[in-house]
């Protein structure tokens, strides 16, 4: 097949000069973070504990409302099991009059007083039950009453807890500044690798991003950033989750990469319209063996052009094919339309080594698929290793 002529390595100097800024970047992206996080300890702990409290006091307003529900469903049939003895009460009464008026005209039998006897009975037994059903139904709407009192009580309180965790939540660190030091970290592991071709140090520079990532979305997951805020952060939407995912992946580290996937990715937030949701799901699925969600992915997509089509080619090629032209004709589309987001633009190093690339090679290598292409972001080592 047809392929690029290999790109050029970047020159020394320009290697030396982005990790010169990317170590310097590192280490502020760090320490900021740290003081951040050291100096909100306190806060993060009252949130954690205000979260419980809300948490518990929606369990209770919901618990709460089931139980209103079930004393209203009582009451209702408590109402209609009254109103049926009632009725047997009219009829008995009706009959009872009925039978007095014939014994005024003087008819007195044996069949009129036994008739009298059992309508005087069943009124008395169901006034006697009605009497309880009613008894019943009212005790029922008192606790629904009750009920309803504690519910809004309840709900003062989420509306409290809610509003406290949201004046706690702004003395925490900017949750981008998890991302931005990931990053850096991958653009340290690129520009070291280029210098110093080394996998294993490659590896642990990775790791620290992949790390870096996965602390943010257990902040994001566990409640203490308010969500309408950081929509960008969420369900693989960043850059650097995917980078993170992709990373993982690219050192072998498949466990990990489905740890941070199983944090980021949120199935009430299946967006894949979005072009990193698409890259996120479809490589967690993958991982996971979720059949149904890889094919429904590439089904959506199979029309798609340029970057898009390159990845569905890629992940049809690696999930059902086994097409070694598909995949390699999908990896050279996506190094030719790559673009350098705003986040990767302003971390330089970040696109030395493209990670993603890497990631869909080692699992093609997997499916004894080889590799035609040749590309200096594609280092063969790391892709072997």
């Amino acid at each position: 097949m047809n392929t690029a002529p290999p790109q050029e390595a970047p020159p020394e100097g320009y290697v030396l000069t982005v990790l010169a800024e990317l170590a310097d970047r590192t280490e502020r992206y760090a320490t900021k973070l740290q003081d951040r996080l050291d100096a909100a300890a306190g806060v993060r702990q009252s949130i954690t504990e205000t979260m419980d409290r809300l948490v518990a006091a929606r369990t209770r307003l919901k618990q709460t409302r089931a139980d209103v529900s079930q004393q209203l469903l009582i009451r209702d049939n408590a109402h209609g099991r009254a109103s049926e003895a009632n009725a047997i009460i009219d009829r008995a009464t009706r009959r009872i009059a009925e039978l007095n008026a014939m014994m005024e005209y003087g008819i007195e039998d044996e069949q009129v007083f036994a008739e009298l006897g059992r309508a005087g009975k069943a009124k008395e037994e169901k006034t006697a039950e009605r009497d309880k059903w009613r008894l019943k139904a009212d005790e029922a709407q008192k606790k629904a009453d009750q009920g309803e009192d504690l519910m809004k009580e309840i709900a003062v309180e989420v509306e409290s807890r809610a509003i406290e965790i949201k004046a706690l939540q702004k003395d925490l660190p900017d949750p981008h500044l998890f991302s931005w030091l990931a990053l850096a970290h991958f653009g340290r592991a690129n520009a070291n690798y280029l210098l110093s071709p080394d996998p294993n140090k490659f590896a642990r520079m990775v790791r620290s991003g992949v790390a870096s990532i996965r602390t943010m979305h257990q902040e994001l997951r566990e409640g203490r950033y308010r969500l309408d805020r950081y929509g960008d952060l969420l369900a693989g939407r960043h850059e650097a989750t995917v980078q993170a995912i992709f990373g993982a992946v690219a050192i072998g580290d498949m466990k990990l990469a489905q740890e941070v996937f199983s944090l980021a990715a949120d199935p009430g937030m299946f967006f894949h319209q979005i072009f990193n949701v698409f890259r996120v799901w479809s490589l967690g699925a993958f991982l996971l063996g979720d059949t149904p969600v890889i094919q429904r992915l590439i089904r959506d997509h199979r029309f798609e052009k340029k970057l898009w089509g390159g990845y569905v080619r890629c992940f049809r090629a690696i999930a059902m094919t086994g097409n070694e032209r598909e995949f390699n004709v999908g990896l050279q589309q996506i190094l030719k339309f790559e673009t350098r987001p705003d986040d990767l633009d302003r971390i330089p190093g970040v696109s030395l080594i493209h990670l993603p690339a890497v990631a869909l090679c080692r699992l093609a290598q997997r499916r004894r698929i080889a590799i035609h292409l040749k590309d200096r972001r594609l280092p063969p080592a790391l892709i072997k290793w």
